[in-house]
Parts: structure tokens; sequence; C-alpha cells
């Protein structure tokens, strides 16, 4: 990754992330392991947590990368392009 985007000095990003994604693999396994709700009540509280976990994810790259949004911009083209090839 480092030749994608530059991580400010001082941060962990490896460990930044693997924090915020225990965090929220836990949540999401406890949404969809949840009885109480209705297949439609399920969409859409699991569908919100995903939207919000794709968020905070965003922003914490942004937050971690030197060039902030740039680096997230090369960050997801480069493991678009290498899914793609």
């Amino acid at each position: 990754m480092s030749r994608v985007a530059t991580v400010r000095d001082g941060v962990d990003f490896a460990e930044s992330l693997r924090s915020f994604l225990l965090v929220r693999v836990a949540e999401m396994a406890s949404a969809v392991f949840r009885t109480d709700q209705t297949g439609e009540q399920f969409a859409e509280s699991f569908g919100a947590l995903a939207r919000r976990t794709a968020a905070e994810v965003t922003l914490l790259c942004r937050r971690c990368f030197d060039d902030g949004q740039a680096g997230l911009e090369r960050l997801v083209r480069s493991r678009v392009y290498s899914i793609h090839s």
C-alpha cells in the first residue's frame, strides 16, 4: 500500500483499521443473529449499519492518509484494478 497511499507520521494504519473493524464486525454479527426483528426490520437496520460503517471507514482512511481524499481514491482505484486484472 505504501506506493499507493502515504500514511501520516505517527499513525499505525493497519492497527487503526484492525481496531475499527473488530468493533464493526462484532456489531454486524450481533445484528445478523438478532431474532427479534422481521426481515424488513433487519434489512433496514443492517443497511443503516453498513452505510455507517462505510462512511466511518472512509473518514478513518482520509484522516490517516497524508493527502486525505486523494490517497483514499488511489487506494480504492488500485484495489478495484487488482480485482479486475
